[in-house]
């Protein structure tokens, strides 16, 4: 993807958008996303997502179960989201990825995580089955 000369890197945006990037680089970035047109779906994903983990800091307790698209806002994946979270809230953390891509590549990438990965569209059995099933794995 061709970076706009405007634009920040968008590995920079990325690390902005999970938080791992402060100082006077998030404050740069924070800037050009504030007043750019363009930007406006990275924003709502950001605030989504800020809302999201405030939400988690907020309860008292890990979630019980995490269901993810496997493709995210900026090339974040569900693998990287949910990475993020068991290492917040430990490895334990019951969790699958959905997609609607079915190439070998997706399928790999899934199996290789230890993520199970429903495909879209996911039937509400299949889905009642492997949340009873994820869920009865914890207790």
């Amino acid at each position: 993807m061709p970076v706009h000369p405007v634009h920040p890197d968008p590995e920079e945006l990325a690390a902005w958008q999970a938080g791992d990037l402060s100082g006077s680089g998030g404050d740069r970035i924070e800037a050009h996303v504030d007043s750019c047109a363009d930007c406006a779906g990275v924003v709502a994903a950001v605030e989504r997502g800020r809302a999201a983990l405030a939400g988690l800091a907020d309860h008292r307790g890990p979630p019980h179960l995490v269901i993810s698209d496997y493709f995210l806002a900026n090339g974040t994946t569900g693998i990287d989201v949910i990475g993020r979270l068991r290492g917040a809230f430990g490895e334990g953390l019951p969790a699958f990825l959905i997609s609607g891509d079915t190439t070998r590549e997706r399928m790999r990438e899934a199996e290789s995580s230890g993520l199970p990965l429903l495909h879209k569209p996911v039937s509400p059995m299949a889905l009642r089955s492997m949340v009873n099933q994820l869920l009865r794995a914890v207790r």
